[in-house]
């Protein structure tokens, strides 16, 4: 009787047990569970899996992204502790992993909410970062049909009041993602000293997924700043991994130890404390001057809230640099590599008129023709309906204008199968025509003309 009944015991649990239910929607959207793995997740991680390069040495990588001479006024961290973040390893699920690697420092009591805004361990040894737990308070407005929702928000203290207590794509300086099972973790070991033949993706369901959630957040933040790469932090229970994301692939860490290894704080360390440029921010745009944004503005038709932006383009039509003003031009792309195409009207205020900018990563070959040499081309050989280029070149200021991936893919410690990476290099061009959308047209006449111009420019050389 009492094994009948012990068995009886247990068919109730498992009853009571399934079907699998979570318990709010963020586990779902974000879950790697078969029934609730988005489909536009997996995509991007399959378009992703080709561009990884791993598992580059950690001081290696601090030394050479974060060197400390690059540093200015430079301040070690605190002293590193074994065990600091034991409670955090020792959560009994995901979702209890953020609570003790948070502690409540802001409530917001008159809106009845609380939540936790500050992470305890990290903090002391990057105390110009705010670290803001947002896997319930999401970025809506993305590009994407959903929310991103990273676990923790990482912002710099230099945003002053403009923090928010939830995620903003649009002024994040790094997001971390938590996950707690190996087979959720997409990054392998090398088990062979020879990398040739190695994978450094495991391309299986669950880790495509959460590839392509780790790869949707970079994406948002490259398409909602000005940056040439930025960086992110994936943690898989008790190792972490540093991730550098730019336009021809992405650069991953060996797993640190975070709760015996002081690596990872003296990534936060550096990071925290290094110029723009090294975390990624694209020093060639700054904002305009109030003067230069109020005339810009009137010029452009915008609205006088709208932020203002200045870059200078290389190389002009007389060999002098030519500095334009703009908005920021809407982008929405699915993974974080590629060309990252932006493109707007501007004001030039050296000729006093409206021009077109394009914003762009090329690739970056012996054999590729930049855009604005084919246009000084067909201007030379009078290829009518074609706009003039006014000014074009690479940004070659700075060694983060080029893309860095390709080169460490042929070191030693990289796995080496599979992967295909184009290097790129990032390219303005001003023309002097601004177009509109051929859907704007005003009749069917003007729709024809439009296509009409167009075939002439296109065959001229046959005609």
């Amino acid at each position: 009787m009492h094994f009948v009944d012990g068995l009886r015991q247990v068919h109730v649990r498992l009853q009571q047990s399934t079907p699998f239910k979570p318990r709010n929607p963020v586990e779902r959207l974000f879950s790697t569970y078969t029934h609730f793995r988005h489909p536009l997740l997996t995509s991007i991680g399959d378009e992703l899996v080709d561009s990884i390069v791993g598992p580059m040495p950690t001081q290696q990588f601090l030394d050479d992204f974060f060197p400390i001479s690059c540093i200015p006024g430079y301040s070690r961290p605190r002293t590193f502790w074994k065990g600091c973040f034991q409670t955090t390893l020792d959560a009994p699920d995901e979702l209890k992993m953020y609570n003790p690697f948070v502690s409540e420092c802001i409530n917001c009591r008159a809106q009845h909410l609380s939540f936790p805004h500050k992470i305890e361990s990290i903090s002391p040894f990057a105390p110009q970062l705010c670290f803001v737990d947002s896997h319930c308070r999401g970025d809506k407005d993305n590009g994407y049909l959903f929310e991103t929702k990273p676990d923790i928000s990482i912002y710099h203290q230099s945003l002053g009041d403009k923090v928010p207590a939830s995620c903003d794509s649009s002024l994040i300086d790094m997001h971390i993602e938590f996950k707690r099972y190996t087979w959720d973790d997409p990054f392998g070991i090398p088990t062979t000293t020879s990398r040739h033949d190695s994978a450094f993706i495991a391309a299986t369901p669950n880790k495509t997924n959460t590839l392509g959630q780790i790869g949707a957040y970079a994406t948002s933040q490259l398409a909602s700043q000005f940056r040439t790469h930025c960086y992110s932090v994936y943690v898989n229970r008790d190792h972490a991994r540093i991730i550098r994301w730019e336009r021809d692939g992405a650069i991953v860490t060996e797993p640190i130890f975070y709760n015996i290894d002081s690596a990872l704080v003296r990534f936060f360390s550096r990071y925290s404390q290094a110029p723009p440029g090294l975390r990624g921010i694209d020093t060639t745009i700054s904002p305009a001057s109030t003067a230069e944004a109020k005339l810009a503005r009137s010029k452009l038709d915008l609205p006088e809230d709208t932020d203002m932006f200045q870059t200078t383009v290389p190389r002009t039509t007389d060999g002098l640099p030519s500095t334009v003003i703009f908005a920021r031009p809407d982008v929405y792309s699915t993974t974080p590599f590629g060309r990252a195409t932006r493109a707007c009207p501007a004001y030039d205020p050296k000729r006093n008129c409206v021009v077109f900018l394009k914003d762009s990563w090329h690739l970056d070959g012996d054999d590729i023709i930049p855009e604005g040499h084919i246009y000084a081309e067909l201007t030379a050989s009078h290829v009518p309906n074609v706009p003039h280029c006014l000014a074009s070149g690479d940004m070659e200021c700075s060694p983060h204008q080029k893309t860095q991936t390709k080169k460490y893919s042929r070191c030693r410690w990289a796995c080496q199968k599979d992967l295909e990476i184009t290097p790129h290099i990032h390219y303005r061009l001003v023309l002097d025509l601004v177009g509109a959308p051929l859907t704007t047209f005003a009749s069917s006449k003007e729709l024809v003309q439009a296509i009409h111009d167009a075939l002439i420019g296109e065959l001229y050389p046959f005609i």
